[in-house]
């Protein structure tokens, strides 16, 4: 495997542990579902949302810093000039409706760990 590739599974591999985390949190949080403002005097429950906050910033930090960058590398674009949204839109617009690593990995963080 090229060290492109191995950079792309790192960083897959990163959210992947985020996405976990996330979904530990939430199910930590479900006994108080739905949050009311009682709950937030709750250190726990406070401590989860936490957690689930921190967790999503560095997903996004990652995707925009790691991830999509390495995406339009493997895809030979100029990414010199292109904004965060330009470079994600690209990637979407390369795998369209072909299966890619990238969009399995998407769908299938969304089913695993969005359906609540």
């Amino acid at each position: 495997m090229n060290e492109l590739h191995e950079k792309i599974k790192s960083a897959l591999s990163e959210q992947d542990g985020n996405f976990i985390h996330i979904h530990n949190a939430l199910e930590k949080l479900k006994p108080y579902l739905p949050i009311t403002a009682v709950h937030l005097n709750d250190r726990d429950v406070v401590e989860h949302i936490d957690q689930m906050i921190f967790r999503f910033i560095k997903i996004q930090d990652g995707m925009g810093r790691r991830l999509i960058p390495l995406i339009v590398e493997a895809m030979e674009a100029d990414t010199s000039e292109m904004t965060f949204i330009d470079s994600w839109f690209q990637c979407r617009l390369v795998c369209g409706n072909r299966p890619c690593g990238f969009m399995l990995h998407e769908e299938m963080n969304n089913e695993r760990y969005f359906e609540w």
